[in-house]
């Protein structure tokens, strides 16, 4: 009605944040990492990309752990990079089921050794292959991930690579 109105009070306070601890160690050895980064997102975007904080936090530690204070997302994800190792994503965490530490295991970036032969089973040393990222849909990216000419044996390698599903195309002479 005209001339009514309603008073509230509002208690105004620090949203609720929670401390965030783990610990990152090698996939393949499960020894800790010593030198690490972390950043923390509230979520993905609709097309499954993360926002993460452009601060990383840095931790050294000789037994790979990190702790993370006023994390305010309810789920949130934790991007972990460290040199040498292939970046990993993990979340989204809920806090009420974070009971232990996590445990973020780091893999190394994978290679690609690739040889070429020619059709009396010799190597095709000078050529052009390329590698291409993943299938999509029912056809390769056609975006060219990366390229190498072979080496006198016919070998190409390409060091670094992220885990993904590849294919190598060699490319004809004119």
């Amino acid at each position: 009605a005209p001339g009514t109105f309603v008073e509230l009070e509002v208690e105004a306070g620090e949203p609720e944040t929670f401390a965030l601890d783990g610990r990152v160690v090698d996939d393949e050895t499960g020894e800790p990492i010593p030198a690490f980064s972390v950043s923390v997102a509230p979520s993905r975007d609709s097309e499954g990309r993360f926002f993460f904080n452009r601060e990383l936090l840095p931790f050294r530690s000789e037994d790979g752990r990190f702790h993370v204070d006023a994390v305010r997302w309810s789920k949130p994800f934790v991007l972990v990079l460290a040199a040498g190792y292939s970046e990993c994503v993990v979340g989204p965490i809920v806090p009420a089921a974070q009971a232990a530490p996590l445990e973020i295991r780091l893999g190394r970036p994978a290679q690609l050794d690739v040889g070429g032969i020619d059709g009396e089973g010799g190597g095709v040393g000078g050529a052009a292959v390329l590698l291409k990222p993943r299938l999509v849909g029912e056809t390769y990216d056609s975006s060219v991930a990366r390229e190498a000419t072979t080496d006198a044996s016919g070998h190409a390698l390409w060091v670094g690579l992220p885990p993904d599903t590849y294919s190598v195309q060699g490319l004809a002479d004119d």
